[in-house]
Order: structure tokens, then sequence, then C-alpha cells
């Protein structure tokens, strides 16, 4: 008879214990999972299962909880272009750190956002998603310095179609970051929570790879008031925020050139 490969062979995926397989009940290895104790290592089958840092003994699965870890927010092809492994083993991989509660996943429309578990918030993971999109996240930060604009005035900041700029104003507000007030024949927008807004683009900068949130961040530090993340940007003359916008937003002279992992992949949120 012909041997029969088994399907993580096929999809290059070292299996070295009965535990590694997807499915069924497990243990959460950050606490006891529901209706069981936090010592109970075996499934009803009496599979053995995994702690977190037996589960991260993989290379490839570690390199991409840590991808994860460092872009919360990451959709599958961002994760699959940033660890340069085959599709398949990317998704198996994070298939099972989503079945071992390592991981989570938010439904962001097309997208599957990853996150690593009890890390960040709900209301911060929905900002994440948002400003994961490059018009909703120069949105918010247009927001940031005027606090309310109107569909035109966005219009005049983004290089965007209006409908395509209704669409992403749309999906800010279903998502609970951004409120639209009626006056009048025109729509007016600004942030449900300019302090979690604001935070959450100082704490996770780095995860953005984006010059505009680097020159916003910049600037923050420079002009805004208060102490540590309760500070806000106040702006008072509205000739000032312009300038301030128009040098957050300028386009480098010089083309961009996609970060590149240790991996040799591009990198990309």
């Amino acid at each position: 008879m012909p041997t029969v490969r088994p399907l993580h062979d096929s999809l290059g995926i070292a299996c070295g214990q009965a535990g590694d397989v997807p499915g069924g009940l497990y243990q959460n290895p950050l606490g006891a999972t529901k209706g069981r104790s936090s010592l109970d290592l075996t499934s009803p089958g009496g599979m053995h299962l995994k702690s977190k840092e037996e589960a991260l003994e993989l290379e490839a699965r570690r390199r991409i909880y840590e991808y994860i870890l460092a872009t919360p927010g990451t959709h599958l092809r961002g994760v699959h272009r940033a660890v340069a492994l085959p599709f398949g083993q990317v998704l198996y991989h994070l298939n099972y750190l989503e079945k071992i509660e390592l991981v989570v996943v938010k439904k962001d429309g097309k997208f599957s956002r990853y996150f690593v578990r009890n890390l960040i918030g709900r209301r911060e993971k929905d900002v994440i998603s948002v400003l994961r999109h490059e018009v909703p996240r120069t949105v918010s930060i247009l927001l940031l310095f005027y606090k309310e604009l109107s569909h035109k005035l966005i219009l005049d900041h983004v290089e965007v179609s209006p409908s395509t700029l209704s669409f992403h104003l749309a999906k800010m507000v279903s998502a609970g970051v951004v409120a639209r007030e009626q006056r009048g024949r025109e729509s007016i927008y600004k942030l449900v929570d300019e302090p979690l807004v604001t935070k959450t683009i100082l704490r996770h900068r780095a995860s953005f790879r984006c010059e505009v949130v680097d020159r916003f961040c910049e600037v923050f530090e420079a002009v805004a008031q208060g102490e540590g993340e309760t500070r806000t940007l106040v702006v008072q003359e509205p000739a000032r925020a312009e300038e301030l916008i128009r040098s957050i937003l300028a386009r480098s002279t010089e083309p961009e050139t996609a970060p590149i992992t240790t991996t040799g992949a591009p990198v990309t949120t």
C-alpha cells in the first residue's frame, strides 16, 4: 500500500507531539480553560496539551507570534509577507495560535486582524483596526488637530475621490471611532475618544511603518500640552494648525522603500 503522508508533513510543519493538532478542547496558556482547571494538561481523549512555551518552540510559529506581538491588528497577508513562509504554513500556524488562545482574531470587513490575547482592550482594538488603513489614519490625525471637520474640508487634505472618502468615514463611524453630526446640509465629523486615538498612535508608532505617523508623533511631542498619555494637541491659531498639518502630510521627495525583515521580506501592516 502507498504511504499516506500526514497533512502536517505536506505543509512542511514539524509535529513532534500529538498536542500539536488543532481542534478539540485545549489548555488556555494564560489561565484556566472554561469549566476546567488550569492544571488539566490533557484533553478528554488523553491528548497532551501544550503550554505557551511548548507551542512556540517551532521557529516558524514563534516568528508569526512575535510579528503579531510587534504589529497588533496585522492581517493574514501582512503576516504572510512579513515572515516569508508558504501561505499554507502561515494559515495553519495562525489557526493553531487562535485555537490555543495565544492570539485572537477581529473581523474588519474583508480582513481578519490578529492580536496577542489579553494585551489590548476591545476599544483599542477597534481603533487600531481603523488606523491600519491609510485614509482613516490621515483623517484621524486631521481630527486630532482640528477637532471637527466637514466632509469637504477633510477632502482638501486626502488624495481620494469624494465617494472613497465617504466610504472610509462610514466605516469609521460604524467602528465607533468617529461621530457624525448633521448640520444643515453638511456632515461634521469628530473623534469619539480623542485621548484613545492619540495614545494608540503613540504606543504603536513603530508598527505603522508610516512617515506620516512618524511626523505626527514628532510634532505631538513638540506642541502637546499636559503630562504622559493625557497630553492633548491644543493649537489655537488656525494658520498654525494648517502649517503643522501640511508638514505632517507632506510627501517625501524620495521614493519610499518598504522595510525589510530579517528574512528579507517586505513588511506590511
